[in-house]
């Protein structure tokens, strides 16, 4: 029974911090609002050479790029955090084990997109970073060459 205007449609929460979930959303709009601005004038043969003509040419890029990098990383943590807060209090105790597998599947998918952008760069880290990712991936078993 409802009486005045005691009615809380919200149920109690137990998590630290209720918004490490919109602050990970928010993070991923800006994110991908960012990456539109910066994908628009990026030459994937010319990746290194576009970036840098594209940050000398328009001061208001390198807010761009950096507002894309660290909202990405904000993402990434934000979304850890948004996770391990629902372990630590157990509220996901009933979901399904496919949702569970989704989840976890999904980081993996948020490390390799932010891995990607960074080796999109072109630059000499990003070069070694790919070379280095390359030859790790070959000596995964039966993904990469073959052993003759």
């Amino acid at each position: 029974m409802v009486h005045g205007n005691t009615y809380n449609p919200r149920p109690p929460t137990k998590l630290w911090f209720d918004t490490f979930g919109g602050i990970a959303v928010s993070s991923l709009l800006i994110c991908i609002i960012s990456g539109i601005i910066l994908a628009i004038p990026y030459d994937v043969s010319k990746a290194y050479l576009s970036i840098s003509q594209f940050i000398l040419s328009n001061p208001g890029a390198v807010i761009a790029r950096n507002m894309h990098y660290w909202s990405a990383q904000f993402f990434l943590v934000f979304s850890i955090l948004h996770l391990w807060d629902h372990l630590r209090i157990s509220s996901e105790k009933y979901t399904q084990a496919s949702i569970w597998f989704r989840l976890i599947l999904s980081l993996f998918v948020i490390m390799f997109a932010m891995l990607s952008g960074f080796i999109l760069k072109a630059d000499a880290d990003s070069s070694q970073a790919l070379l280095i990712f390359r030859s790790l991936f070959e000596e995964i078993p039966l993904a990469g060459h073959p052993k003759l």
